[in-house]
């Protein structure tokens, strides 16, 4: 197993393009950190928030490497790769947690139930996101990058951070 996973890096880190936002090191961060919130016992929630940001992450370098002129077929594969990553896995879950609209009036008042796994997913993908904006601005506000991985910095500690809370708080 560990002789599998050694001989995967290196072929990663072999064949590996010189890569923008969302790298393999990124990626395999990401992966790294849901294998061990799983193997640490943390909330399921916190486990689909780092699955949420892997599979946008894998989902961002794979359509970075296939598409190259069309914006709407990045888009389309990155959202298809993050789906058809999360909606299987939430089959395991079967735990729902229940969100409340109640203040609001009309229609969409009530209380509904998400899968707490589906939940930590939408909200790893939206801190991922955030932390690639960040970057970006920083980037332009800065005209260069700050430090050296800044993406893989801002992105591993907008995760682990919102983790915190997100086991804290649930």
């Amino acid at each position: 197993m560990t002789l599998t996973l050694l001989s995967l890096l290196l072929i990663l880190f072999v064949f590996s393009m010189p890569a923008f936002a969302h790298c393999p090191l990124c990626t395999l961060g990401i992966g790294f950190l849901v294998v061990m919130a799983n193997k640490l016992g943390v909330d399921l929630v916190v486990i689909g928030l780092f699955a949420g940001a892997f599979s946008l992450s894998l989902g961002m370098f794979i359509s970075r490497k296939i598409v190259k002129q069309n914006k709407y077929m990045f888009t389309i594969l990155t959202i298809s790769s993050f789906l058809l990553m999360i909606i299987p896995l939430s089959k395991f879950s079967g735990v729902d947690v229940a969100i409340s609209f109640d203040f609001l009036e009309g229609m969409t008042n009530g209380t509904y139930l998400i899968d707490r796994f589906v939940l930590g997913s939408i909200i790893g993908a939206i801190v991922l996101l955030s932390s690639t904006a960040l970057h970006k601005k920083i980037k332009e506000v800065k005209g260069r990058v700050f430090i050296p991985f800044q993406i893989i910095i801002l992105s591993m500690s907008l995760l682990i951070v919102t983790a915190t809370i997100m086991q804290l708080i649930i």
